[in-house]
């Protein structure tokens, strides 16, 4: 709420410096060195007057997910799913668009159905939401010669990491690098 209260107050000086260099209102709030100063994903609070907030840690549906991770599925309401899940869908989805003419009904009914004949568990839904976030990423799987299964991975690990931006989830070099193993890049 502070930072998007200060970007509507200071939307001009904001919006040309790129939050006064630094890109993003954490960073700059880092820059000042602030002593007690405490941040989380969605706290500031001066830990000299106050006691941390209770709800400091993201609550993750994904068992054993680095916190970048847990940060991402929770704030991106992004199913659920383990690592070795995500790399075996964009596995499936190119393997359904080198076989058979595109149709996002098809291929997400198709694919989920393969991937739990061989025991992954998987929805529909999540296999459509890397159909969509690969094609927001640049990959979409019309595209003529059919894009790989890396190529699927990678455009959809970029979407993702560009709606993190968009929603102000600050990641460290990192966790970027978390993200990207656990997503099967």
């Amino acid at each position: 709420m502070l930072a998007h209260q200060m970007r509507d107050d200071l939307a001009p000086l904001v919006s040309t410096t790129g939050w006064f260099g630094y890109g993003s209102f954490t960073r700059a709030l880092q820059a000042q060195s602030l002593p007690d100063v405490r941040m989380s994903h969605h706290h500031v609070w001066d830990a000299s007057r106050h006691e941390a907030p209770d709800d400091e840690e993201p609550r993750s549906n994904v068992p054993g997910a680095p916190d970048a991770v847990a940060r991402i599925t929770t704030e991106l309401r992004l199913p659920g799913l383990a690592s070795a899940a995500w790399h075996e869908i964009y596995t499936t989805l190119a393997a359904f668009i080198a076989a058979y003419e595109f149709n996002l009904t098809e291929a997400t009914r198709w694919s989920r159905d393969q991937l739990v004949q061989r025991g992954v568990e998987v929805n529909r839904r999540a296999v459509t939401v890397v159909a969509q976030g690969a094609a927001y990423g640049g990959s979409p799987l019309y595209q003529k010669p059919a894009p790989t299964a890396a190529e699927l991975g990678e455009a959809f690990v970029a979407n993702l990491l560009n709606r993190a931006s968009a929603a102000d989830i600050e990641l460290t070099p990192d966790e970027v690098t978390a993200v990207r193993s656990w997503f099967g890049i």
